[in-house]
């Protein structure tokens, strides 16, 4: 059983924000994605489930009446809870899948897994299913000798659907291509500036 549930998460991370706003250093506008990291590991990666009071690793959006509003008046509406590591139970996980995982929320991705029983619909090939959960084997501190498997150190990249969303969603009208051409010249997403006429 674990020993949080929504309302306990949500008034954890409004806590946690309103706590933050008490630094009189802080300006929230200067920072476009909130992201809080606690002490510990991850809930997510307790294989052994003998640490039941650790926090899971999410994102949340606040309702309109969960909002945070800073002592400067600036709105947070949204943030990230993530541990300072997430191996444990001999289990060695980078923070690099899960962190490019959750940013993928803040651009608007959702999770391509089920959400109720985490069973994978896409696996590896898309970083908001199990992508980030991709592996390399290193050598291992310990001995030399031997290699150790580390989990989300090359975080696979957004899939195709997901792609479509952010280039929607940032209101990007990609060139529709109809019927036979010899040739289509196709833009990164990220590419700046636009491609010349083909």
């Amino acid at each position: 059983q674990e020993a949080f549930d929504i309302e306990g998460l949500i008034r954890y991370s409004r806590e946690s924000l309103i706590a933050a706003d008490a630094d009189p250093d802080l300006v929230w506008s200067d920072w476009d994605v909130l992201f809080v990291v606690h002490a510990g590991a991850d809930w997510q990666n307790d294989v052994f489930q003998d640490s039941p009071i650790d926090l899971p690793t999410f994102s949340i959006t606040f309702s309109d009446s969960e909002l945070v509003i800073s002592d400067e008046g600036d709105t947070l509406s949204s943030m990230i809870t993530y541990p300072e590591s997430a191996s444990q139970d001999t289990y060695q996980v980078a923070l690099n899948g899960g962190i490019a995982h959750e940013m993928g929320h803040q651009l608007g991705l959702l999770d391509l897994y089920n959400v109720e029983t985490f069973a994978p619909t896409v696996g590896f090939y898309d970083l908001m299913d199990s992508g980030n959960l991709a592996s390399v084997f290193v050598p291992s501190p310990a001995n030399e000798d031997s290699r150790v498997e580390v989990v989300g150190v090359l975080p696979s990249a957004v899939g195709a659907w997901n792609r479509w969303l952010v280039t929607f969603s940032l209101g990007l009208e990609p060139e529709v291509v109809k019927g036979d051409r010899p040739r289509a010249r196709l833009r990164a997403i990220q590419a700046r500036p636009p491609l010349p006429p083909n």
